[in-house]
This record gives C-alpha cells, sequence and structure tokens, in this order.
C-alpha cells in the first residue's frame, strides 16, 4: 500500500524479507530510541513468521523509514497489543504512523481481534492525537514511580 511520497507500508511474512539496516532509531532522538532499536533487530527473526506476531514496515525508495509490531495474546486471542510504533524524525507528519497503526488494525480485524493496546509517553501529543483520532479510550497507566505515578497513557481502540 502507497500511502504518500513514494513511501509504501508492507507486512514482513518472513525473516529473509527483513531488512532494517536503513532503520535507525537513533534519529528519533528519545532516551528509549536505540533500545528500541536494539529489541526490534533482536527479536525481528525470532518472531517473524509465527502465529499471532505482525511486524509491518514503511519503506521509501531508498531505506525503512517506519516500523510497527504487533502481538496477538496468547493467553486472551481476543486482544492484541502494539509494544513498537516509530517513525524516523525526517519522515514524521506524512501520515506514515497512521498507514503503520491503520494496516495493523485491520490485521487485527481479520484475526479476530476486538481490542488492541499501545502505550503512549505523556509527552507525545502526536501520538496521542492519533490514537484520539482513531478512537481509542486512553487512560493513565500507574507507574511505580512514586515522583512521577503516571509517565505513560495506555491506548485501548476497540474493533468491532
Amino acid at each position: 500500500m502507497v500511502i504518500a511520497s513514494g513511501v509504501a507500508v508492507r507486512e514482513i511474512a518472513s525473516a529473509d524479507e527483513v531488512d532494517l539496516s536503513g532503520f535507525c532509531c537513533a534519529g528519533i532522538r528519545e532516551p528509549w530510541a536505540l533500545e528500541v532499536e536494539e529489541a526490534i533487530r533482536k527479536d525481528v527473526h525470532q518472531f517473524v513468521g509465527q502465529p499471532g506476531f505482525h511486524l509491518l514496515v514503511a519503506d521509501d525508495l531508498f531505506a525503512t523509514v517506519g516500523v510497527l509490531a504487533m502481538r496477538r495474546s496468547s493467553l486472551m486471542p481476543a486482544f492484541a497489543s502494539i509494544p513498537v510504533l516509530a517513525v524516523s524524525v525526517n519522515h514524521r507528519r506524512r501520515g506514515i504512523a497512521r498507514a503503520l497503526k491503520t494496516h495493523a488494525l485491520a490485521v487485527a480485524r481479520l484475526m479476530g481481534v476486538t481490542a488492541v493496546t499501545s502505550e503512549v509517553d505523556v509527552d507525545n501529543d502526536a501520538m496521542l492525537r492519533l490514537n484520539t483520532d482513531l478512537g481509542a479510550d486512553i487512560r493513565p497507566k500507574p507507574s511505580a514511580d512514586a515522583w512521577a505515578p503516571f509517565q505513560r497513557f495506555q491506548c485501548t481502540i476497540r474493533l468491532g
């Protein structure tokens, strides 16, 4: 699916298709970015192709510029989570995150999932707005840190 400016969203079905060498979370300029990049690189070959796991990428002509991982709960198959949704800084505000998340929600519906959750930092206005636009129920997620009891929001999108 082409979305804008030559960027296409596709699902990775085989570990052989995965090339995240062009995707650099360091450009995201967030403290967690390098950890996310390492987790993506480490886990992707283990999970791609496994039941209930879906990896979507957004590619431009030269590199991967966005990535989304979605896991269906093995304990509660009607639920899925999106632990990773990242778009490189130079490609933001082009609808890439929206395209990735919308595609993931369509995949979740096909799997029979009725609710998809994700977590968003309290200061990530763009992702909070995207989740609101997609109809998410957004609630503070309690933190174990007494100095910052609500650092993240849990966003739940009900599929119907």
